[in-house]
């Protein structure tokens, strides 16, 4: 977790933060999520899949809250359970 003085105030995380966070990961490969609502606000973040050097695949996911840049990463055959992991975030 690190302060992000560009973060949006609405905790939205959009391909043009992608652009700027990740410059190796093209956009059109990532797609935007839903992790959970604050206030009736949406917490929105990006995911994508990068190689691993050991011929894996690790899934990321970025996003903002509270004008902090937040990057999580999982191996993909664990997307099922990371997916389970984020249904249950709440922000407050």
């Amino acid at each position: 977790m690190t302060p992000d003085d560009k973060a949006s105030s609405d905790n939205t995380f959009t391909p043009t933060d992608l652009e700027r966070e990740a410059p190796d990961v093209d956009p059109s490969d990532a797609q935007q999520v839903e992790l959970a609502q604050k206030n009736g606000q949406s917490v929105t973040g990006m995911t994508f899949s990068q190689p691993a050097a050991d011929g894996t695949a690790t899934d990321v996911l970025i996003f903002t809250f509270r004008g902090k840049s937040l990057r999580i990463k999982c191996r993909h055959k664990r997307r099922p359970l990371f997916e389970a992991m984020m249904d249950t975030w709440s922000f407050q």
